[in-house]
C-alpha cells in the first residue's frame, strides 16, 4: 500500500490553497461511511472471500503516443491473505505471490533473488491490492482521514474530498479521494508523490458485483490544483472470477 508521512505544517498550507475551507476528522468518517455504503456496505465488502481479475495497462507519451502495453493476471484471497500477479515482458514471464509479508518472484519459472526487483513487485503487488479495494482500504486503523471540503473536478464532476495520510509508515505519498456529491461514489483519486501529482478518474464502474469495483480509469499528470498536464495512463478492469464466504450475497 502506497502511504504517507508528513509534518502537520505543509498539509495545512496544501489544505488552505486547494480547497475554500477544512474539516474535520468526525466529518471525513461519516463522509467514508457514505462512500463505502454506495460501494455496496461494509458487509459485502468483508463477505469477498477471493477474487481474480485482468488488468491491462496502456502507457502513453506526453504526445500521446503509446509508450507500452502491460497485461497482468491478479489473484487476491483472504483469511489467510495471498495475493497473486502475473505479467509478461521481454525477458519472459514474471510471477510474484505474495502471503502475509512474505514475497516471492520467478521468471520463466526460474526464483529470482535480486533485491531491486523483488522491492519492485512488492511495491506493485501491495500498490495494486490498494487501488482495487478502493474506498474498503481507508478503513484500515493505520490510515488518518481529513474532509477537505468540496472540489470541482476538470471533468466538471462536482465532489467532496478526502485526504488519506499514514503516519505511521516511511513515504511522502499523500491520497485524495474524490467522492460524488450526490451518491459519494469514487470518482477520481489523487497521488502526490514528493510534490508530482498523478490524478487518476473513474471512468466507469463494474456493475456484476454490488462493489461497483473498477472497470475503467485514466491517470493524468496534474499541477497542483489537480488541472491535468497529460495523460500518462488508462487502465482496464476485467473480474474473472469472485468467490463469496456466503452464497448469494445481498449488496
Amino acid at each position: 500500500m502506497l502511504i504517507t508521512k508528513k509534518n502537520s505544517i505543509v498539509p495545512s498550507i496544501v489544505c488552505l490553497l486547494l480547497f475554500s475551507h477544512c474539516k474535520t476528522p468526525n466529518e471525513a468518517t461519516i463522509l467514508l461511511e457514505k462512500s463505502i455504503n454506495a460501494h455496496g456496505g461494509k458487509a459485502l465488502w468483508e463477505n469477498v472471500s477471493a477474487i481474480r481479475y485482468n488488468k491491462k495497462t496502456v502507457f502513453y507519451f506526453e504526445d500521446g503516443t503509446v509508450e507500452k502495453i502491460v497485461d497482468q493476471q491478479h489473484f487476491n484471497s483472504f483469511n489467510p491473505f495471498y495475493a497473486s500477479q502475473q505479467w509478461a515482458s521481454e525477458s519472459g514471464t514474471y510471477f510474484a505471490t505474495m502471503a502475509s509479508e512474505e514475497l516471492q518472484l520467478t521468471l520463466d519459472n526460474q526464483p529470482i533473488y535480486n533485491v531491486e526487483e523483488i522491492a519492485a513487485a512488492r511495491r506493485s503487488i501491495q500498490g495494486a491490492f490498494y487501488v482495487f479495494w478502493q474506498p474498503y482500504k481507508l478503513l484500515d486503523p493505520d490510515t488518518q482521514l481529513e474532509y477537505l471540503g468540496p472540489k470541482k473536478l476538470f471533468t466538471n464532476q462536482q465532489t467532496v474530498v478526502l485526504k488519506a495520510t499514514y503516519p505511521k509508515a516511511d513515504s511522502t505519498d499523500i491520497w485524495y479521494y474524490f467522492l460524488d456529491q450526490q451518491n459519494y461514489r469514487v470518482v477520481a483519486t489523487a497521488v502526490d508523490h514528493d510534490g508530482r501529482i498523478s490524478l487518476i478518474t473513474n471512468d466507469a464502474y463494474e456493475e456484476e458485483t454490488g462493489l461497483f469495483l473498477n472497470q475503467k480509469r485514466s491517470s493524468y499528470f496534474v499541477d497542483q490544483n489537480f488541472v491535468p498536464h497529460y495523460l500518462r495512463a488508462s487502465y482496464d478492469y476485467k473480474i474473472v472470477s469472485i468467490d463469496w464466504k456466503l452464497a448469494n450475497p445481498k449488496p
